[in-house]
């Protein structure tokens, strides 16, 4: 959950400038109005929007294993390239031991390009783009 609030609300206590924020550097001031600063509070807040990931298209050698998917929508998201044999495990995605390349087209989609030696001489496996962890 993202919340906004003004400098009257909350304040960035750091002794020497970095780039990165962490929780315990913000002091909410004793003038905020804390009741807003709790989840759900706002009423209908919720998750943000799913990107909208399209693939555009799809190629694979068998002989070599490597592959190609090219899609659009990514925003800002980090993505990876994961693979399965076999959709009907519990968890049955897995990232491909080496990751996909991430090559930026001339059209604005992105094309992840890999090698996965897993799929070479395999009948039938599966690849999806997923939110890197």
């Amino acid at each position: 959950l993202e919340q906004e609030f003004t400098d009257s609300q909350v304040t960035r206590n750091v002794t020497s400038p970095n780039a990165i924020f962490t929780q315990g550097e913000w002091v909410i001031t004793p003038e905020a109005t804390t009741a807003e600063m709790s989840p759900g509070v706002l009423g209908d807040v919720g998750p943000p929007d799913p990107i909208d990931l399209i693939v555009q298209g799809f190629t694979m050698d068998r002989a070599t294993g490597a592959g190609s998917l090219k899609v659009t929508g990514l925003g800002t998201q980090i993505l990876l390239v994961e693979s399965s044999r076999d959709l009907g495990q519990a968890d049955p995605w897995a990232p491909l031991a080496s990751p996909a390349l991430e090559v930026d087209n001339p059209d604005g989609s992105v094309s992840f390009n890999f090698v996965d030696p897993e799929a070479i001489g395999e009948t039938k496996i599966f690849y999806r783009v997923a939110e890197a962890p």
